[in-house]
């Protein structure tokens, strides 16, 4: 089998991919070598941005629930006119401002299983933006999916606007086995002054009655909407999510792949 272990992609440089083979091991344990090394997850954790290092520093240290796969990517995004679009998708008018847009997806084996699942993977999705102001109308999506079938066994979201406020996730979007997804608004006034969207996160956790030692794909997709439509999430196989309607969106997203 072939897992990819620890990617990070700065803008388009792909700094390092690790293929590590993987054995049949007994039920309900990791195989020797699947867990990233010590020198893999410092190359992990000196990837990250100051945000995440801080909030998962601890959760990538612990070896209870041992990563097991690593990617991020930094997205360069245009603004034109205040509307925020993928670098190089927009034309190059006055009012012209550039920015990231960071993602990064990790799995992590989770020894605390739902009752209806005996072996279970801990699928986390991390969004931060530049520091910037986004657009003042539409609700932007986070959504995970995965292959091979696996059940979902429970889903949380956090994040936060640039003033340190919470952000508050509606509108869920769910494919049984295949994905889920849930949308928020980027913006919001707090006494008579904008705050917008800063950073997140998106936990999963996804299993099944048995391990079945096959290469796995999971996806994290984040997607920025600027009108105000009623957009959903749509999950497909092999992993991919896209978003309805189209009109005024684009997407990004970063993909880890482990042995389920």
């Amino acid at each position: 089998m072939f897992k990819r272990r620890v990617t990070v992609v700065l803008g388009f440089l792909l700094l390092t991919t690790i293929p590590v083979p993987t054995a049949v091991a007994a039920e309900g344990r990791l195989l020797p070598g699947e867990a990233l090394s010590p020198a893999e997850l410092e190359v992990a954790l000196a990837s990250m941005d100051p945000v995440e290092r801080a909030s998962r520093e601890a959760a990538f240290r612990d070896p209870t629930r041992p990563i097991v796969s690593y990617t991020r990517e930094i997205f360069p995004v245009t603004a034109v006119n205040g509307k925020w679009g993928p670098n190089g998708g927009l034309s190059s008018l006055a009012n012209v401002t550039d920015a990231n847009v960071q993602l990064s997806v990790s799995v992590a084996w989770e020894p605390s299983c739902p009752v209806q699942l005996t072996v279970c993977w801990l699928v986390t999705g991390y969004f931060n933006w530049d520091n910037v102001a986004l657009d003042l109308s539409g609700q932007d999506w986070i959504g995970t999916a995965w292959a091979n079938n696996m059940a979902i066994g429970g889903r949380a979201a956090i994040g936060y606007y640039q003033n340190g406020s919470f952000i508050t996730f509606s509108n869920r979007s769910d494919t049984p086995n295949t994905g889920t997804g849930i949308g928020f608004n980027e913006w919001k006034i707090i006494t008579k002054a904008y705050t917008y969207a800063d950073y997140g996160w998106d936990y999963v956790t996804i299993g099944w009655s048995s391990r079945r030692y096959q290469p796995t794909n999971v996806v994290f997709n984040y997607f920025h909407t600027w009108q105000s439509l009623n957009y959903y999430l749509v999950f497909s196989v092999p992993p991919a999510i896209s978003i309805t309607p189209t009109t005024s969106t684009w997407g990004k997203s970063v993909v880890a792949t482990f042995s389920n």
